[in-house]
């Protein structure tokens, strides 16, 4: 990445393809065994229950969010609005 910005590029982090995968089961199952209208654009980005696993740090299995770093940060974040877990 250092390289990279070294030379005047720029390095862009694209969602992996095995993560979009995963999303895509996930959305499958959810709409087989509990909800067949599911519709992941519509899943509320303000649930107050989310945000409680996310200021204790629960966030194993979180694209990006469950490293030791990442984890302790969020402790003492108390992020509690979307805007305060992404990069502006």
């Amino acid at each position: 990445m250092k390289g990279v910005e070294k030379v005047g590029l720029v390095k862009f982090d694209f969602l992996g393809l095995r993560t979009l995968t995963v999303i895509d089961q996930a959305v499958r199952l959810i709409r087989r065994h509990h909800e067949a209208g599911f519709d992941i654009h519509t899943v509320p980005l303000d649930d107050p229950a989310t945000f409680a696993l996310l200021q204790a740090a629960n966030t194993a299995g979180v694209f990006q969010l469950e490293s030791g770093g990442i984890r302790s940060l969020m402790v003492r974040l108390k992020p509690s609005v979307f805007e305060d877990i992404i990069a502006w």
